[in-house]
């Protein structure tokens, strides 16, 4: 049994109910964190009126996901960490790509209460993911 191994069994042995990912590596974590700041800015900037800055916001977003949170695999966590990291992450794939189809329908729409409609349902998703995101990193 490895070094890491052996800390998960104790960190799981002395605390089961350990519900955060404290042995998720360092740039993994970090991963988050960003793709996490990034959902908050973008979020942030729903409110404004300006579609090309949304987009660019969006395009940021969709390359950290696409290089460094889809494939994170997980093979450092064991037992319930990883259980529950892979459902979080499956969640995270899925409303991602929800979000983007969202996105494209914002993009695209021509009336404002269509846009505003859009608005409203990425602002759901984008809190969906901030919270996965959260759960992860804590």
């Amino acid at each position: 049994m490895d070094i890491r191994r052996m800390l998960v069994y104790l960190c799981n042995y002395f605390n089961p109910n350990l519900t955060n990912f404290e042995m998720l590596p360092k740039t993994d974590f970090e991963n988050y964190q960003e793709f996490l700041s990034l959902l908050l800015k973008m979020q942030q900037n729903l409110k404004s009126t300006e579609q090309d800055n949304l987009k660019q916001i969006y395009q940021e977003l969709q390359q950290k996901f696409t290089e460094k949170i889809i494939i994170l695999t997980g093979n450092e966590l064991e037992g319930p960490n990883y259980q529950k990291w892979q459902s979080l992450q499956t969640e995270i794939h899925r409303s991602f790509k929800l979000l983007e189809t969202q996105i494209m329908f914002l993009l695209t729409s021509r009336q404002s209460t269509t846009n505003h409609k859009h608005l409203n349902t990425i602002n759901n998703y984008l809190t969906k993911l901030i919270l996965y995101c959260e759960n992860i990193i804590k």
